[in-house]
């Protein structure tokens, strides 16, 4: 999983304004230029195992299945919940907990 600016990838046109300098009474704001490469050296972070997982529904009523994930180097401190489309880097981990949920679950014939 790659860290995040905790900006949302999608904008939403109607919010988009042109820009506006600040008044000179109010002194010169410091800005923050978000540098392109920054984007590219981002720290991944390995997922060492998923811990349990639940399902909630979403604003929209899907259902969605979250994985307490544990990652590699970190304490329990750093867990997060994440849907399976998040830690792209561990399909394998994935696959063997889906694996070992899908043989703990008895089968009703």
């Amino acid at each position: 999983m790659l860290a995040s600016y905790g900006i949302h990838p999608i904008i939403n046109i109607a919010h988009l304004e042109k820009y506006q300098p600040s008044l000179a009474e109010f002194g010169n704001c410091p800005t923050k230029n978000l540098n392109r490469e920054d984007f590219k050296a981002l720290p991944e972070y390995k997922v060492d195992k998923i811990i349990t997982e639940h399902r909630k529904r979403s604003k929209n009523g899907r259902k969605i299945i979250q994985y307490l994930t544990q990652f590699k180097g970190y304490t329990a401190d750093s867990d997060e919940w994440l849907t399976s489309s998040q830690p792209k880097n561990a399909p394998d981990i994935l696959e063997q907990w889906k694996n070992i949920q899908e043989c703990s679950t008895p089968h009703v014939q």
